[in-house]
């Protein structure tokens, strides 16, 4: 496997972690504002607002990440596809 294609695949796999991570973060902010309000410091608002801007961000780069993906898949030297959970899956049967 070429340098270039094992730099791919690890850039591809990092932002399926960052996706990941936004995802997450959207979770725990949605549950905040629904189970603590306005304590803690932010308003249950703002809370929802950062929630909201996290999935949107993540709902991006899960776009560019299915296209990064296809690319890497028509590549017949790539040895492996890199799953939406940012690991490695075999190929084939």
């Amino acid at each position: 496997m070429g340098l270039a294609l094992t730099t791919n695949i690890a850039a591809l796999r990092a932002l399926w972690l960052a996706i990941r991570a936004l995802e997450d973060d959207a979770a725990s902010l949605s549950h905040m504002a629904t189970h603590y309000g306005d304590d803690f410091g932010m308003s249950a608002d703002a809370r929802r607002a950062e929630a909201a801007s996290a999935t949107g961000a993540a709902a991006t780069l899960r776009i560019h990440a299915r296209r990064a993906q296809e690319r890497l898949d028509a590549l017949p030297d790539a040895p492996s596809a890199v799953s939406e959970s940012g690991s490695e899956s075999g190929r084939g049967g």
